[in-house]
């Protein structure tokens, strides 16, 4: 509600403030437990060689090759137990549930959804904002989309339809029915 708070006209009264589910960051959380796992199962799995190593080796008469195959095959002498390749697997799924666990934080962090007693108003974004409101009188209809999961953790998707526009593609909010509450 902070940048909401600046968008509100005299007399306008905040109803309902929502929120977006911390669910939102279990994708990027499971990318960093496989990646963990990865490295968990491939113990005592080195010892060999390394196809990337020796095709850098081999490369390695260029001087920025020759500073990447030297950084490598040092990281790879530090915990020689676990293959070389295995690790470079483990290293990207790891880059990849890391972003995914950062891009879901920032969009938990900036989405808001403020229902007052004169209109609808949802802002999404940190760099790029995007601001979408709607007069509370030109609200046709609230549409509320649960799974069993989201019905027993009291999560789900809003589509707020409006007469000319909707407010949907948030992502999932906490107490759902609550949206449906105040716009009824």
């Amino acid at each position: 509600m902070r940048y909401v708070k600046h968008l509100l006209l005299p007399n306008e009264e905040i109803l309902y403030d929502g929120h977006v589910h911390p669910r939102v960051l279990l994708p990027g959380f499971l990318w960093l437990m496989f990646a963990a796992y990865i490295l968990h199962e491939a113990s005592n799995t080195g010892g060999g060689s390394s196809i990337f190593l020796r095709i850098l080796y081999n490369l390695s008469f260029f001087e920025p090759i020759n500073k990447l195959y030297n950084t490598l095959e040092n990281w790879q002498t530090s915990v020689p137990n676990i293959a070389f390749d295995i690790k470079i697997i483990a290293l990207g799924v790891m880059l990849y549930g890391l972003y995914r666990f950062i891009t879901q934080f920032i969009l938990l962090m900036t989405t808001e959804l403020v229902i007052t007693n004169l209109r609808v108003i949802a802002k999404t974004g940190i760099t790029t904002v995007i601001t979408v409101e709607i007069d509370r009188r030109r609200i046709s209809g609230v549409l509320v989309v649960q799974s069993l999961a989201g019905r027993i953790m009291d999560y789900g998707n809003v589509v707020i339809q409006g007469f000319t526009t909707s407010i949907g593609g948030l992502p999932i909010l906490v107490n759902p029915h609550l949206v449906e509450k105040f716009l009824s």
